[in-house]
This record gives C-alpha cells, sequence and structure tokens, in this order.
C-alpha cells in the first residue's frame, strides 16, 4: 500500500514537471547532445559508483580486514542495482546487507556500516557545499539564492545537535530509561560497541572520507558536464548547491527512488539560475537514465552471486541473537 502511495507521488510529481515543460522543446534537447560527451559523463558516473564502493569497503575493513575490493564492488553494484526497481533507496541497502550478512554474518556491524556510510555520505556533500557558498560569496562575487543559506545554517546545527547526542546521551538517564522501556539494551549495546570500534580506527574513517569526497566532487562534474553537453551554461559551484538541495529532497520518502522529486526540484532550482523548466527537466532525465546505465550491471553481480531468492527474511531474527 505505502509503495502504491510512493508510486502516485512520484506520477504526479512528474506529471507537475512535465506541466512546466514543452515536450517537444525537451527532445530537441536530449537529441542535440554529441556522443562524446555522454561518454565522459558515463565514464565520471561509473568512476564515481567505484570511489562510493571503495568508501564502503573503507568502513567494512574495521570488521572484515581480509575482504578484497572485488568483493566489496560486487555487494555495493548489487544494491545499488536493487535501488532501481525497490520502493525506496533504502531497500538497496538492505539488500546489500542481507546478501553481504548470509555470507558474511555480522549483522550488527554490516548495519553500523551501513549506516556510517549513509552519514558519512551525507556529511560530505554538505561540506562541499558550505565550501562551495563560502567560495562563491566572498571570493568570486557569485550570488546564491538566501535560502541556500538557510539550508546550510540548518545543516550544520543538525550535525551539532546529533554530535552531541552522540556524545552525552549515554551519560543521560533519560536515555538509559528510553531503552529499557523498549527492552533494546542488548541490540543497542552491540551497536554502540560497533560505532565506537571506528575511534580506534581513525585512518580508516579518513580513507572513507576522503574517497567519499573524490566521488562527490566526480558526481558534480558529471552533472555538470551532463548540463554542458545540453546547453546549459551556469557557474559550476551551482551544482554543488543543487547536489545538496537534491541530497535533502531525497531523504523525503515520498517517491520511488526519487523519481518525479528529483525532476520536480531540477525544474525549481534551475529556474532560479534563469535555466527555463524544458533544459532543467532534460538535464534530470539524462541523469536519471545515466543512473539506470551505470547501476544495472550490478544487476550481473546479482544474478551471479545471488545464494538466496529470499530478501531479509532473518534479518530480524539475527540482530535479536547477535549472530
Amino acid at each position: 500500500m505505502f509503495f502504491l502511495f510512493k508510486l502516485t507521488i512520484s506520477i504526479l510529481l512528474m506529471l507537475y514537471a512535465l506541466s512546466k515543460i514543452n515536450l517537444d522543446q525537451v527532445m530537441a534537447i536530449i537529441l542535440r547532445v554529441n556522443a562524446g560527451g555522454m561518454i565522459l559523463v558515463f565514464i565520471l558516473s561509473l568512476f564515481s559508483l567505484i570511489l562510493l564502493a571503495f568508501r564502503w569497503g573503507k568502513l567494512l575493513e574495521a570488521f572484515y580486514p581480509t575482504l578484497n575490493f572485488f568483493t566489496v564492488l560486487k555487494y555495493y553494484w548489487q544494491g545499488q542495482f536493487l535501488s532501481l526497481f525497490l520502493p525506496s533507496a533504502l531497500s538497496g541497502d538492505l539488500a546489500r546487507i542481507y546478501q553481504f550478512t548470509k555470507k558474511h554474518g555480522q549483522v550488527v556491524e554490516i548495519i553500523t556500516v551501513g549506516l556510517a556510510d549513509k552519514l558519512l555520505g551525507f556529511f560530505t556533500i554538505g561540506v562541499l557545499a558550505t565550501s562551495a557558498f563560502i567560495w562563491g560569496n566572498y571570493f568570486l562575487d557569485t550570488k546564491f539564492p538566501s535560502y541556500f543559506l538557510y539550508l546550510i545554517v540548518i545543516f550544520w546545527i543538525v550535525i551539532l545537535f546529533t554530535s552531541l547526542i552522540l556524545i552525552f546521551a549515554s551519560k543521560l538517564v533519560v536515555f538509559h530509561d528510553l531503552i529499557k522501556y523498549f527492552r533494546q539494551e542488548i541490540i543497542l549495546a552491540k551497536f554502540s560497541k560497533s560505532f565506537r570500534f571506528y575511534r580506534y580506527h581513525p585512518g580508516m574513517l579518513i580513507g572513507a572520507f576522503s574517497a567519499s569526497v573524490i566521488a562527490n566532487l566526480v558526481a558534480i562534474i558529471a552533472s555538470y558536464v551532463a548540463a554542458r553537453i545540453l546547453g546549459i551554461n551556469v557557474v559550476p559551484l551551482y551544482f554543488f548547491m543543487v547536489s545538496f538541495l537534491i541530497s535533502l529532497v531525497l531523504i523525503i520518502p515520498i517517491s520511488v527512488n526519487g523519481f518525479g522529486l528529483q525532476d520536480g526540484a531540477f525544474v525549481f532550482l534551475f529556474s532560479q539560475a534563469g535555466i527555463n523548466a524544458s533544459s532543467a527537466l532534460s538535464l534530470s532525465l539524462i541523469l536519471h537514465f545515466f543512473r539506470y546505465i551505470v547501476y544495472l550491471p550490478g544487476g550481473l553481480f546479482f544474478l551471479l552471486f545471488n545464494e538466496n531468492n529470499v530478501l531479509f527474511k532473518d534479518i530480524n531474527h539475527k540482530l535479536l541473537n547477535g549472530e
């Protein structure tokens, strides 16, 4: 039922975006792209995915130090492939967790890695957006819409608040009372122990953060190149802000894999930079296309290495039993 709701929202959002554009103009914009530019966007998108897999692998090293990169890439790519077809992008992460723990065990540890991976990715794009905003406003005299600043400030307030909770929550009586009330002492203790493990492996965190920065930079460059081959002329720093806001928008769980939600956001955000709706939607559709093209090979890994077609059925059992 919830999937049907999200599918309906995706369709409605896409229809809204389509109502703002000239469909013939969108097709004309897309059809005039050159092959060389498309190949470059594909290479950059593929390189970004490999770097993100490397980031996930660096976080995995804390608990699985003997894994080779091919194994990491195999599981990561499978998750990205499944995210294209499951109700939520997070479903791909859950599928990756299931596939990995089925073979290697330690479900609490791999969920910890998944959470750390998501948080690190979100933190990275926030750092890049903040740097772009400061550099553009104070050194290049680039004028960004004022709501960019408000969202960046809110982002850092959330980061500060979350950090304080993580640091001091264990010392608060009310926190311990809540844990006891929900009867989750054992599971939360295991997660806490897993997260603390990273404190003793700063090199892994530095490596993962470095890969995250480069991966996001490459993804932003890919978006900029895609815009240029479509004839969209916007200052490069604007793409840092758009990537940041799109990552915020896609957190909202009201669409299928961001379909419709991303497109409407592109139409709105690029209109603020003087780009017409047809060009903005064309860019969003091109990026959707490359996401599918880059993620689809993960299906080969899924077909070749999938040991069980029934996903997720015993994750809860493993959590409760600490397997």
